[in-house]
């Protein structure tokens, strides 16, 4: 399905995002969908995706790292590594899609943001986790559940600072999905207010009184 691809993509790219951040916490997470909000119908399969990977993580390198031939996870290419965690948890997590399909797309992920040997590097490794599981040497989760259950439970999402209170904050550029522009205090537009006291000081005189004569 389309839309799961697109999940997929987002997933992978939000995983990155976090991972050369080193930074894989719900905050930097509400930022990325701030900056790149997913499409309506991906959305819940994608923050199924990005929290299970985060949740599982120290898992799913321990096989990653099991099937990859005295490869070290942290050597792998960034997005290598996150692609493979995505497909090996949806296949040892996730029970309504065959492993097959999650490596087919994990390699067709690999094709498109990776270099030309990551399709055959992910293929590799992937192939032997599910070899693997069908030979019952690695156990599926007792905790597996479907993609996206009924009720997704939900964090309360945590929203960039205001505008207005002094803080940081950060704006889309319009025309440009996915780009920000950070901005202070010192970005802000003055106030009519302020531009007119700035154009027009007041006179000392005024302000202080007539001089003695």
């Amino acid at each position: 399905m389309r839309h799961r691809r697109k999940a997929r993509e987002l997933a992978v790219q939000a995983l990155y995002y976090m991972d050369m951040r080193q930074n894989a916490s719900h905050e930097a997470l509400d930022l990325f969908e701030f900056c790149v909000p997913p499409e309506k119908k991906s959305h819940e399969f994608f923050r199924a995706l990005v929290l299970g990977v985060l949740e599982n993580r120290p898992a799913l390198d321990e096989h990653l790292e099991q099937f990859s031939e005295h490869w070290k996870v942290e050597r792998m290419a960034c997005v290598d590594r996150n692609i493979m965690r995505i497909a090996a948890y949806e296949m040892l997590f996730l029970t309504d899609i065959p492993p097959k399909v999650s490596i087919n797309e994990a390699i067709e992920l690999g094709k498109f943001f990776g270099t030309d040997e990551s399709g055959a590097f992910i293929n590799g490794i992937l192939d032997g986790i599910h070899n693997a599981w069908l030979q019952r040497t690695v156990a599926a989760r007792p905790d597996r559940r479907i993609a996206v259950p009924r009720i997704m439970p939900r964090e309360t999402p945590v929203r960039p600072p205001a505008a207005d209170d002094g803080r940081e904050s950060y704006a889309r550029v319009q025309g440009r999905p996915g780009l920000i522009r950070r901005r202070g205090r010192s970005d802000r537009k003055p106030s009519p207010a302020a531009e007119a006291s700035a154009a027009f000081p007041p006179d000392p005189e005024t302000e202080q009184g007539k001089p003695d004569r």
